[in-house]
């Protein structure tokens, strides 16, 4: 789009040419703030933007035993807990060989869908698990309960 270039009608001879080009900003050399230098250029690479900050428990490296599914393992099936452990020792378990011991066990835990996510949050994550599952002694009696009324309806 062409723009009219604005030309003062009644120059008279004896007008300072600065405030003129002051006046016009279609004329050279005309600036914003005259006052103020011109700020050098930023040199060198451009900055990365900043990153959100995550939310909930950092991922860091836990015991088996800390994570959902080990601890749903330890608690509701100790025998398999048991037989992974004599397996691996110290070693952390591959979820696929959880899921082998759990079609091959009788344990009704292996068929509940709170193992089945623990399991998939497993496989996503290993055993950087965020909030690490501690047992207090409230749910160790609930646990005793349980694992005395399993072996109840197992026999």
């Amino acid at each position: 789009m062409n723009w009219p270039i604005l030309r003062p009608q009644n120059k008279s001879v004896g007008e300072n040419s600065q405030t003129s080009a002051m006046n016009y900003p279609t004329l050279q050399g005309w600036k914003l703030h005259p006052d103020k230098p011109p700020k050098p250029k930023k040199r060198g690479r451009p900055k990365k933007p900043k990153q959100k900050k995550k939310r909930g428990a950092p991922r860091k490296k836990r015991k088996f035993e800390e994570t959902p599914v080990g601890h749903l393992i330890l608690h509701e099936a100790p025998l398999e807990f048991q037989l992974i452990k004599e397996v691996l020792g110290e070693h952390v378990p591959h979820p696929d060989l959880i899921e082998r011991i759990g079609y091959a066990s009788l344990n009704p835990l292996f068929r509940k869908p709170k193992f089945r996510r623990a399991l998939k949050l497993y496989r996503n994550f290993g055993v950087y698990s965020g909030i690490p599952r501690k047992t207090s002694p409230k749910a160790q009696l609930f646990y005793m309960k349980l694992r005395k009324n399993q072996k109840c309806e197992m026999i």
